[in-house]
C-alpha cells in the first residue's frame, strides 16, 4: 500500500525593502524595480519545491527573480488597496502574462528565505495613470486565496 501524497507547502512574504531609497513610484521613470521583496520559504527539509506562477521571469540566474507587479495583479495572487481600506482596487484586463516556474531548494533551517524575488513594475504603462490618483497612498498585499499560483515537488 503506498501513502497519499501530500501537497507541497510554501511560504509566500511580500517584505518592503529596507534601503534608504524612496518608496514612491513615479510614473515618468523607466520602471520600479527592486523596492519590494517576494520571499519564498518550503516547509520541506528533503525535497525541492517548484513554484509555479503568471508574471514570474526567472532570468539566467535562478536567484533573479522578477515579478511583474502588473501581471500579478491581474492574476490574483498581489492585490492593490488605497492606504487604510479594505477593498481592493480593480485593474483593467491585459495580454495574459507569461507562465513562470523556479525551483526552491529544500528548508535547512527553519530561519531565514531559501529564494526571493524582486516586484518589477513598467511605469510607463498607460495603464497606472488609469489607477493612480493624485494624493492617494497606496499598498500592496498577498492574496488570501493565492491567485493562479500552484507548487510541485521538483522530482514528481
Amino acid at each position: 500500500m503506498t501513502s497519499p501524497q501530500r501537497e507541497p507547502a510554501l511560504s509566500l512574504t511580500l517584505n518592503q525593502d529596507f534601503a534608504p531609497r524612496p518608496t514612491e513610484i513615479s510614473l515618468k521613470q523607466d520602471h520600479y524595480f527592486g523596492h519590494n521583496r517576494l520571499k519564498i520559504k518550503p516547509f520541506d527539509t528533503e525535497r525541492a519545491v517548484t513554484l509555479v506562477c503568471l508574471s514570474l521571469n526567472v532570468n539566467d540566474a535562478p536567484s533573479n527573480k522578477n515579478l511583474d507587479l502588473l501581471g500579478a495583479l491581474r492574476s490574483g495572487l498581489i492585490e492593490l488597496t488605497e492606504l487604510g481600506k479594505d477593498d481592493i482596487i480593480a485593474v483593467p484586463a491585459g495580454d495574459p502574462s507569461p507562465l513562470g516556474r523556479t525551483s526552491i531548494p529544500p528548508t535547512l533551517s527553519p530561519e531565514g528565505d531559501q529564494s526571493q524575488g524582486s516586484l518589477y513594475m513598467d511605469t510607463t504603462s498607460t495603464v497606472w495613470k488609469s489607477i493612480f490618483q493624485h494624493e492617494k497612498t497606496y499598498e500592496l498585499r498577498l492574496s488570501k486565496n493565492g491567485g493562479e499560483t500552484w507548487a510541485y515537488y521538483t522530482d514528481d
